[in-house]
């Protein structure tokens, strides 16, 4: 098949819905489709076979670059399909799809179906009502998109895969400091960028003091940087607001700010997490679609303690994989972690059963498989 993806959300830029398009646009290439991606300004980004890129920053650049580079390319190649890498080009994608007949569609994540008023919303009906295939992430996406008066006979749910590659082993190096401090310490972890809706303010503020009274020797590794460029979350600042709160409640010993850190690195610290912690609140207009990061302590046999919002409860089995709390539940989420922290044996019955299921059914491997199928059926 020759697929146009249209996408802002691509390398070098950090996120999980890079990583999620990257791996698609790399999946789809190796299986011997021919891809052309039409993606955002980057400074020094790499030159890439296929990878069209707007000569100027900024979303209104790239909004008509998105078009005007995709109807060039609807002319020299004729696409059987025009995936959008998010609703921000389905405008371009649905224009594009008149113009040359193709089929269209997108993936849908979450808080790109709550955010903006009734304008949006009706924006958002009406663009989606048109497109061939919807690929929401997540049970919970689907109930957005139902919730906008969308007929979701055209949707195929599919989440958002993982590499299993990096998981095969510990790597022998990386991130030595950090585990010399990590040694003989109940380690917590969490992964993302610092954006509100993961609740790692609250979570340090209100439940850290309690868990270090009763495990003295808990470390939590927070892994990730805000969210800088964000189209909905760059101006929330987290990383200071989460620093003050250290400073006033003395947590220095107990909580500590990574930033990014090299892949080798995040892997090997995986490794040695007892559990990965998403704290994640039920914020108005911003949802947690999924999680690839809990996918990823899977692979290293970590089981999960998070919220019950959005669409994680499709990423994590209740009971089997982690525990799930109501969001914003202080006491639940405590106990949740005291309960898993004091028994050994059911942390590695659920770290097992975490990592069989990512291996099994969230690999990229199925999940391109998935998608390849869904594109076939729309043509």
């Amino acid at each position: 098949m020759k697929i146009l993806l249209l996408t802002w959300n691509f390398p070098p830029a950090l996120g999980g819905m890079e990583v999620m398009i990257d791996s698609l646009f790399q999946g789809l290439r190796a299986r011997g489709h021919d891809v052309r991606a039409v993606t955002a300004w980057a400074q020094d980004a790499p030159q890439e076979d296929d990878v069209h890129r707007a000569p100027r920053p900024g979303v209104p650049a790239y909004v008509l670059f998105s078009f005007f580079r995709g109807w060039t390319l609807c002319r020299a190649s004729r696409p059987d399909f025009i995936l959008c890498g998010s609703v921000l080009t389905a405008p371009a994608a649905w224009l594009l799809s008149i113009f040359f007949r193709r089929p269209w569609g997108v993936p849908l994540y979450g808080s790109d179906l709550m955010a903006g008023g009734r304008m949006a919303r009706m924006a958002l009906r009406f663009l989606l009502g048109r497109a061939d295939r919807l690929f929401p992430i997540s049970r919970f996406t689907q109930s957005l998109i139902e919730d906008l008066g969308v007929d979701t006979r055209r949707a195929v749910i599919i989440h958002p895969g993982v590499d299993p590659k990096p998981f095969e082993r510990e790597p022998e190096e990386g991130a030595e400091d950090l585990l010399a401090e990590c040694k003989g310490r109940r380690v917590l972890m969490t992964v993302g960028r610092l954006v509100r809706r993961k609740g790692v303010l609250e979570f340090v503020r209100d439940v850290m003091p309690d868990l270090i009274e009763e495990y003295p020797d808990v470390l939590f590794l927070v892994v990730g940087d805000d969210g800088a460029q964000s189209l909905i979350h760059s101006k929330e600042g987290m990383r200071k607001q989460i620093e003050a709160v250290i400073h006033e409640k003395a947590l220095q010993n107990h909580v500590r700010l990574l930033g990014r850190l090299p892949d080798r690195d995040l892997v090997r610290l995986y490794f040695h997490a007892h559990l990965f912690v998403l704290p994640g609140l039920d914020l108005p207009g911003d949802i947690e679609g999924f999680g690839i990061v809990f996918s990823e302590a899977a692979l290293a046999g970590v089981p999960a303690v998070a919220s019950r919002t959005g669409g994680v409860p499709d990423a994590i089995e209740d009971g089997k994989t982690g525990l799930l709390v109501p969001p914003g539940d202080r006491q639940a989420l405590t106990q949740a972690l005291k309960s898993l922290l004091s028994d050994e044996e059911r942390r590695a019955q659920m770290g097992r059963a975490a990592a069989e299921r990512a291996r099994t059914t969230l690999a990229w491997d199925v999940i391109v498989d998935q998608y390849q199928q869904a594109l076939k059926d729309a043509v």
